[in-house]
Formats: C-alpha cells, sequence, structure tokens
C-alpha cells in the first residue's frame, strides 16, 4: 500500500507539471476501485491507447454531429461507464480466472463496442450510403464489428486481436443469439472464452443505466419518436433508477430505483393510479433487464466466475422538483400513450417537442413562454431541422397514415426553408398548439348537433348502441357529444354545467360502448405480463370519463354482435384523410366491410348501422391520392415467396415483411418462450400490416371541427373537399 501511495503521488506531480487534469482523475479513479491489478504494464498501456484513439474519435464525431438523434447517448462516458460496469460485476479476486488476454479483451471490448452508433464511424464505413437514426442504431452492432476488423489500426489495435473483439462487440447485442457465438478461439497462444466473455459485455452494458445518459432536452424529446419500446425503456429507466448493485452471493443485481414521492403535489391528485402506473414502468423496466440477463445467464453459470440468475429492485422515495419532477410527470401522465401513440396525441407530442427545441413551453390559451436559453439561432434551426429529418425517415416512412404527421413536418420545413425567424416558428407552433386544443370542443359540438339533427328519435329508444374499434381521442370526444345531446336538447347547458351531476351519470347508463380489443396493435412482455391493449386503454379512457356500460369484446366477435344486436354506430378515427380514402390501423378495414355487409343484408325499412368517421382537418391533405388497392393482386405469389426467403428476425421471432405494408414487429401473442422457440424452429413466421387504406365510400357520415357531412354517393372528392373548406361564418370566428 505504502509503495502504491508513493507510486501515485510520483505520478501526480508529475501530471501536475505536464498539465493533463483528465489523467489524473483517470489515475485517481482507477486507484480508489483497486482495479489496477487487472493488467500488467503491456495490456495497460494497450488499453489506454485505445481508450485514448475512441475519445478521440467520439469529441471529433460530437462536434461534427452530435449524438445520434435521438437515442441514449453513446460516447466516452459510456464506453467508460460499462468498463466500470464490468469491474462490478467480476468484483474482489474474482477476476483471476480469466487470462490476462480475456481480461484485456473484456476491458478493450467496452471502448469498442457502440462504435456503429456513431455517425462519422457509419459514413466513412459505408460511404455515400445514407441511413436514418433507427436504421443506425439496428446494425450497430454489425457496423462495429466491420469497423474494428477494416480500421484495427486507427483504433490502435493489432491485427491478431481485431477480430476475436469484433466477434465480442456483435454479440453484445439480445437480438443476436448467444448460443451462435463460438465457444471459444485460440488466439496466439492463449485460449480465449468469446461466448462468456460476449455474455459479461451485454450484461454490462445493459446495466449501464443512470441519470448521466439522459439529457433532459433529448428526454423530453424522445416521448414523440416512433421507436421501439426497448429504446424508449433506456430512457425511463435512466430517469428512475438510482443505482444498480450486482451481489454475488445471493446471485442477484440489485436496481436501486429512486420513487418520486408525489403526496402533497396539487397537479396529481389521483396519486392511487400514478401509483399504480409507476409501477408498471418499473414492472418493465425490471422485465427489460432481466431479459438481458436471461439471455446469457445460462452461459456465464456454465463458464463464469460469477453467476447472477436473477434481477432484484428496491425503492426508495424522494421529493423531486425543477425538471426532474417534470420529467417523471411526463412519463407517468403519458405512459400509455407513449407506448404506442394516436394519430392526435402524436400531433401534440411533436408540437411540443418542436417548441422544447426552441426553447418554449406552450398553452392551450395564449402565447407560448420562453423557459430556457436554446443557443444560436443557427444551432436552435439545425436542431429543428434534424428533428423534422429524423420524423421524416422515421414515423413519415413507416407510418405514412400518420398525413397529419407530413403537414405538419412540411410547414416546419417549408418556414426553415424560406428562412423564418425564431419568434415566427415559436408564433407557428404556438397557433398550431392553440388551435389542436380547440378542435376538440368543436368536434364534440358537432358530434351533439349531429345526433340531434340526423337521428332525434335514437333518444326515445331506451339506449344507443355503439361499437368501436381503435383507440381515438377524437371518437371519444364525439361520443361525449352524443352524450351532451342526451342531457342538453339544443344545448341549452355546456358540458361543465354538467359534469359528474347525476344527470350525466343517468344518461351515461343509456349508450353502451362496445369496444373491440384492438389485437393487432397489442404489445407483450415476458411472462403474462402486457406492454400495450388498444382495448383496455380505450375501456379505461371512457371509464375516466363517466361512462359505466363499457363492454370489451375480441375483434372477431364483431360480426357476431352485429347479427345480433341493433348496433346504431359503429365509430373510427383516421390518422389521416384525403378526397379517396382515410388510413388507419390494421383491423379497421375488417371492421367497417362487416357494417357494410350486415347493411347490404338489411330488409328495407329497418334501420341499418351507420358508420361514422371523426376525423381533424388536421389530417386532411387534399393533395395525397392513394390509390385503393384491388382486393387481388396478380404478383401477391412471387411477393410472398420473395418474402418468405429475407424475413426479420425480431425477439426470436421471424416477421413475413416485403408485402407491401409496413409491419408491426411485434409480439401479440404471450410471450411463452418455448413455445415461441418451438415457432422459430419450425420455421413459422408472424405477419402484423402497420395500416388500412379504406374508401371513403364505406363511410356514411363525416364529423370534424368544421360541421358534420353526410357523405353523397357521387363524386365524394368535391363532397370531402366541400366538407374541410372554410365557411364565411368559421373564418369570422377564427378572426374572432
Amino acid at each position: 500500500h505504502l509503495f502504491l501511495l508513493f507510486k501515485a503521488i510520483l505520478h501526480l506531480v508529475s501530471l501536475w507539471y505536464s498539465g493533463e487534469p483528465n489523467s489524473i482523475k483517470t489515475w485517481e479513479d482507477d486507484l480508489g476501485k483497486g482495479w489496477e491489478n487487472w493488467l500488467g504494464d503491456y495490456y495497460s498501456k494497450y488499453l489506454s491507447r485505445i481508450r485514448e484513439r475512441v475519445t478521440a474519435i467520439c469529441i471529433s464525431d460530437r462536434k461534427r454531429n452530435g449524438h445520434l438523434p435521438f437515442y441514449t447517448p453513446h460516447g466516452e462516458a459510456h464506453f467508460q461507464s460499462v468498463e466500470d460496469m464490468i469491474h462490478h460485476l467480476i468484483p474482489d479476486n474474482n477476476w483471476q480466472s480469466f487470462t490476462e488476454r480475456e481480461r484485456f479483451y473484456l476491458l478493450a471490448s467496452a471502448w469498442l463496442h457502440d462504435l456503429g452508433m456513431m455517425e462519422s464511424i457509419v459514413e466513412e464505413l459505408y460511404g455515400n450510403i445514407k441511413f436514418m437514426p433507427n436504421e443506425i442504431r439496428k446494425r450497430h452492432h454489425i457496423t462495429s464489428e466491420i469497423y474494428i476488423v477494416k480500421f484495427s489500426e486507427k483504433l490502435g489495435l493489432d491485427e491478431v486481436d481485431s477480430r476475436p473483439l469484433s466477434k465480442i462487440c456483435r454479440f453484445h447485442r439480445k437480438q443476436e443469439r448467444i448460443e451462435d457465438c463460438e465457444d471459444e478461439l485460440i488466439v496466439g497462444g492463449d485460449k480465449v472464452r468469446l461466448k462468456l466473455l460476449s455474455a459479461y459485455l451485454r450484461i454490462a452494458d445493459a446495466f449501464d443505466i443512470g441519470i448521466s445518459r439522459v439529457p433532459s432536452e433529448d428526454y423530453a424529446i424522445c416521448l414523440t419518436y416512433d421507436i421501439p419500446i426497448d429504446l424508449k425503456l433506456h430512457w425511463i429507466k435512466s430517469k428512475l433508477v438510482n443505482g444498480i448493485w450486482p451481489n454475488q452471493i445471493e446471485r442477484k443485481i440489485t436496481v436501486s430505483f429512486a420513487v418520486p414521492d408525489f403526496s402533497g403535489d396539487p397537479e396529481l391528485p389521483d396519486e392511487g393510479r400514478i401509483k399504480k402506473k409507476l409501477d408498471r414502468i418499473i414492472n418493465l423496466v425490471l422485465e427489460d433487464l432481466q431479459s438481458e440477463l436471461k439471455s446469457v445467464k445460462h452461459i456465464i453459470a456454465k463458464y463464469g466466475p460469477c453467476t447472477y440468475l436473477d434481477v432484484d429492485k428496491n425503492e426508495t422515495a424522494f421529493k423531486l422538483t425543477g425538471q426532474n419532477m417534470s420529467d417523471l410527470r411526463e412519463v407517468v401522465i403519458n405512459y400509455d400513450i407513449m407506448m404506442d401513440p394516436s394519430a392526435s396525441k402524436l400531433l401534440e407530442m411533436m408540437m411540443v417537442s418542436i417548441a422544447d427545441i426552441l426553447g418554449y413551453s406552450l398553452y392551450k390559451s395564449g402565447r407560448p413562454e420562453k423557459i430556457t436559453s436554446a443557443g444560436p439561432d443557427a444551432k436552435i434551426v439545425k436542431k429543428l431541422s434534424d428533428f423534422l429529418e429524423f420524423l421524416e425517415g422515421g414515423i413519415i416512412k413507416t407510418r405514412s397514415c400518420h398525413l397529419g404527421v407530413h403537414k405538419l413536418v412540411k410547414r416546419f420545413r417549408e418556414m426553415i426553408n424560406n428562412r423564418s425567424k425564431i419568434n415566427e416558428l415559436v408564433e407557428e407552433v404556438g397557433r398550431l398548439y392553440r388551435e389542436h386544443h380547440l378542435i376538440r370542443s368543436k368536434i364534440r359540438e358537432n358530434a351533439r348537433r349531429f345526433l340531434e339533427s340526423e337521428f332525434p328519435g335514437l333518444k326515445d329508444n331506451g339506449e344507443l348502441n355503439i361499437l368501436l374499434y381503435g383507440y381515438s381521442e377524437l371518437v371519444a370526444k364525439a361520443i361525449c357529444g352524443f352524450r351532451d345531446a342526451f342531457l342538453s336538447p339544443s344545448g341549452q347547458y355546456t358540458p361543465e354545467d354538467l359534469y359528474n351531476s347525476r344527470k350525466e351519470e343517468e344518461v351515461s347508463r343509456k349508450i353502451n360502448l362496445f369496444i373491440c380489443e384492438g389485437q393487432p396493435k397489442t404489445q407483450t412482455a415476458g411472462g403474462e405480463n402486457l406492454v400495450y391493449h388498444d382495448g383496455a386503454l380505450y375501456a379505461s379512457y371512457f371509464k375516466r370519463r363517466k361512462f359505466t356500460n363499457i363492454i370489451m369484446i375480441p375483434d372477431a366477435i364483431a360480426g357476431h354482435l352485429i347479427e345480433n344486436l341493433p348496433i346504431h354506430f359503429l365509430i373510427v378515427g383516421a390518422n389521416g384523410v384525403s378526397k379517396r380514402s382515410f388510413k388507419h390501423s390494421a383491423g379497421h378495414s375488417t371492421i367497417v366491410s362487416l357494417v357494410r355487409e350486415y347493411c347490404n343484408r338489411v330488409p328495407e325499412g329497418k334501420p341499418k348501422p351507420q358508420v361514422v368517421l371523426v376525423v381533424s382537418g388536421e389530417k386532411y391533405m387534399p393533395e395525397k391520392v392513394d390509390a385503393v388497392k384491388s382486393p387481388y393482386c396478380e404478383t401477391v405469389s412471387s411477393a410472398v415467396s420473395e418474402a418468405l426467403a429475407n424475413p426479420s428476425i425480431v425477439d426470436r421471432c421471424r416477421f413475413l415483411d416485403n408485402l407491401g405494408s409496413e409491419v408491426r414487429e411485434s409480439v401479440w401473442m404471450v410471450k411463452d418462450r418455448e413455445l415461441l422457440e418451438r415457432l422459430y424452429q419450425a420455421g413459422i413466421m408472424f405477419y402484423n400490416p402497420r395500416e388500412d387504406n379504406i374508401p371513403i365510400s364505406r363511410i356514411d357520415f363525416l364529423i370534424s371541427e368544421s360541421r358534420y357531412s353526410k357523405i353523397s354517393e357521387g363524386d365524394m372528392g368535391v363532397s370531402i373537399a366541400e366538407h374541410f373548406r372554410p365557411h364565411k361564418e368559421d373564418v369570422i370566428m377564427e378572426e374572432a
């Protein structure tokens, strides 16, 4: 100890005169952690060289590109944290069970595994091929593998070490089966256990979670993005996790959660509901980490010195203030929407994100308020432009039905191209946000007028049966408008007058809501846990709005219901509408077609169920012309053959792709691992398209913030265009 202390003092003195403060910090950290014995002099210098080269690449990439939008940062801080986590996972003298070359490979891989997340690395490796951020992330482990071999000299690597290191880095991702990694490799005169090293790197990378990985501004924006649940969990867990502690004796890794104490917060009166939702988030984070451990624990149990079999948790409640409380409140309140946002909520979140980039907060009434200095105008515009580019390559590319998003991006792209000033961008997003919230009340009022004017007799029938498919906040507003028609004939009272009244409760019992579960959108986690369930979310939304008769049904039961009950309305929303068709999530076409087929068989004089489309003008794009596909495709046979030959592998499941529609690559069944593995081994595939494109001719009525209209059987294009054309009185009201 005296010798080490003397050596440290000499080193500190030499660094004092050489002016290398960063090196001082590294030496102090290493000395305090007692990790200096892992490597001898040769490998210590070798590792230092790699650290220096990789750090230089990170700094250069950050200056040129910033970190990859909009993912948790993958730079030298992350690499150092992964190296530190490796030491925590292999504590005391357990490192002695590895050869020195294996120890070096393990620590070096911490600095090399995520090189593929840097845009400059991608450009250097692939040249002019342009990858969007989600594509970069999807293949970053393969990019790292190739780059390590091809540019080993630039990274300070000897050629003999580059190949085994590249393999370890490739298998750090859970998407790669650890079983496919070679067990051992002879390098020089040493035996290297590649599979074991890959397993430890995977755990160390998965458990590098903490507040330092989540810049606040990017975290606020991440709620918007069309990215998989596992990526969103990276952000969420970094806001909630206080620390990680591997316990070798008990063979478990404990995750400490800093749970916010919401008691006494006047803005969150429903503490019980918030706590339940927060528990769901924590359980998802735990499950995500357990999944990472589960993918490799059989390897470290067989070969490794430190076996970890489970992930445990403890929780400590803290009073949080400022940005942390704001962030956590945003996660808790918007959690369900964040998992699978409705088109309207997605639009709102994007407006909030744009305002956040500009450094402003938005309000439903009143002008935006400046909350932070976002930096020089050129930097702000560049960041906003990058955000729009991400949306164009992400949501707009994978979800072409989101026409409202398309319009929003197009509007701000035009403003940037026209060199609009920051204050003009702020004013525009503020105006759109206020208009967005005004739309809801207008749709509610127009729905009331629709029921009163077109179906006055329904209020005397005793009950109203409504079939619903696909979560839609605007549809919910319209149904509240139907209830208003029962409550307040001719608008004598406002919704505020009747809110929570006994009359509202009585009338709510007259409205029966049959809600399809929306199976194609279901997302499952391990065991029996659900990540997202459309029907349950929809039902809960109506329950909070004081509706009482809410019945959930399997999607396939809709036909039975239509034939055996007097269904008065099928009401659906839309992600986008054009003159000829409207788009929404897959399954809408089936439900709408069922109703139309039944209508064709109803005897003359008997009431027919009416199909009502509720959509805002935000999602109307007159110039968008989508040809509705014919019922038969001559090339479908060859298309299926091609797709069968090139499936996507996600979570150890094969997904059929390339059939002309974007697909949801998420498992909707219960994730019974044995069953899914049998399906995989048998070559059985999943297919779940994202969206349907439905002809307007299948709709009877359209309700928007403008008015309600009956869809004419003649020129539907003219009918739709007329519906969304502002009338003189509307323009006067808007100006007022």
